[in-house]
């Protein structure tokens, strides 16, 4: 994705490619990376729920026997 939109901004500056064009491919990347930006959030937050549902049953066994 990197790639491909500096290769994009290259052509927009070199004028091998139309501004329409190349402002529709940005805004195509810009798309794109804010939905793996998004799924990658999404999948490290449920990775911390899990780790933090699995600690929290360990501290609740420890205070219980502490009491």
């Amino acid at each position: 994705m990197k790639t491909g939109l500096a290769d994009c901004i290259r052509a927009l500056e070199d004028g091998t490619m139309e501004a329409g064009k190349a402002c529709a491919l940005i805004y195509g990347y810009s798309v794109l990376a804010g939905i793996i930006q998004g799924t990658e959030l999404e999948d490290r937050l449920t990775k911390l729920e899990v780790s933090v549902k699995h600690e929290g049953h360990g501290r609740a066994g420890a205070l219980s026997c502490a009491r």
